[in-house]
Formats: C-alpha cells, structure tokens, sequence
C-alpha cells in the first residue's frame, strides 16, 4: 500500500512538472510570434520612404521607381501631409523637393530630424549651390541633389554613408570659395575673378556649370 502511494504521489509530481513545462513551452512560442511580428513590422518601416514634391508627375515618377527598386512609396504635395505620413509609415529614407510653398524642404528637413534622428533625409533641389548644400547639411539632411535625379543616384549617394561626415570634395570647395567671394565682391565677376586669381572667363565658365536648370 505505502508503494503505491509513493509511486502516486510521484506521479502526481510528473505530471505537475510536465504540466509546468507545457506552460513554459507555450509562454515561449508566445514570445516568438511576438517576436516574428515585430521583425515583420521593422521589415516594414525600414523599407518604407516618403517623397515629397509639389509637383505631381515628378512625385509620380520618384513613387514608381522606389517601388521598383524594392521601396514602399507613400507620397505628399506639402509640409504638412509629409509630416502626417512620417509619423504614420515612420520611413526611414524621406526625399523632399526644396520648395513646397509656404514652407520649404529645409524646413521639413529640420522638423522631421528631430523626430526621426536615424532616419536618411534627401533634399532635391534645380538651384544647387555650396551656400545651400551648406544649409541643407546644417538643417540634418544626409545628403542634397540636383534636381532632376534617379532613384539609383539618390541611393548611392546614402550608401556612401552621411554627407556630413565625408570629406569635401575638391569641387564643392571650389564651389564654396566661388560663392564666397562673390558674396564679398556684391556680386562683381571682374572683381572676384581678380581676387580668386582666375581669369573672368574662367569664372564665368565655372559659375555657368553650375547654374541651376529645370
């Protein structure tokens, strides 16, 4: 008799581990599918990227090639809706033109920078210039482009990694300093071809390389 209550008891014990186990096993497989649809949902947001343009077909344009490239495209005309949808989709590359409005890119570029301190943000512009390359830096963006460009040049550009952090390039140097003094000089080429030590031919040609166009 005492055998068989020993052995029950024992049993008894068994089952409440197994039983604990089972408890163990399925908190486990719990935590999994969290973790699956956690990774589902980053998957998600780091493939997503917001444009943003006023210009309808230019937008239109950018949309198609992310989505092409793999990306998950939503789109806005203005400051506003991009903020809305950057809290919404939280992208992690967001590429604005520079003029939308009453509010510009570098304005957006400033707001969402802090909002979103890992996000890669791209300003197109067709009025580059180093005093702008400058600022659009100076505001958080990671990179900034002429206008008109391609999906495949603005991601090459962040796969070099930030802007910011690289060394200029003897160009935009050059840029710089050109802008500079003319900036010195009121705007005078003869006077800022004599000071860069140019010829005024030289600087009008490097000044027209650079003019922004559409």
């Amino acid at each position: 008799m005492g055998d068989r209550i020993g052995r029950s008891k024992v049993e008894g014990r068994r089952s409440k581990v197994e039983g604990r186990r089972s408890k163990v096993e399925g908190r486990r497989s719990k935590v999994e599918g969290r973790r699956s649809k956690v990774e589902g949902r980053r998957s998600k947001v780091s493939r997503a990227a917001l444009l943003v343009a006023a210009d309808g077909d230019y937008l239109g344009q950018l949309a198609a090639e992310f989505q092409d490239a793999g990306w998950r495209p939503s789109c806005a005309r203005n400051v506003e809706e991009a903020r809305k949808l950057a809290r919404a989709e939280l992208p992690s590359i967001v590429v604005t033109e520079l003029l939308l409005g009453e509010r510009n890119g570098l304005a957006l570029i400033a707001d969402l920078r802090k909002d979103f301190p890992r996000a890669q943000l791209v300003l197109l512009t067709a009025h580059f210039s180093a005093r702008l390359h400058r600022d659009a830096l100076a505001a958080g963006a990671t990179a900034c482009l002429r206008r008109p460009t391609v999906v495949a040049k603005i991601l090459r550009a962040l796969s070099e990694g930030s802007v910011a952090g690289r060394l200029k390039s003897l160009a935009l140097i050059e840029r710089e300093a050109i802008d500079r003094t003319l900036d010195e000089c009121d705007g005078n080429i003869s006077e800022a071809a004599r000071r860069l030590n140019v010829p005024r031919r030289t600087l009008q040609r490097k000044l027209a390389k650079n003019r922004p166009s559409r």
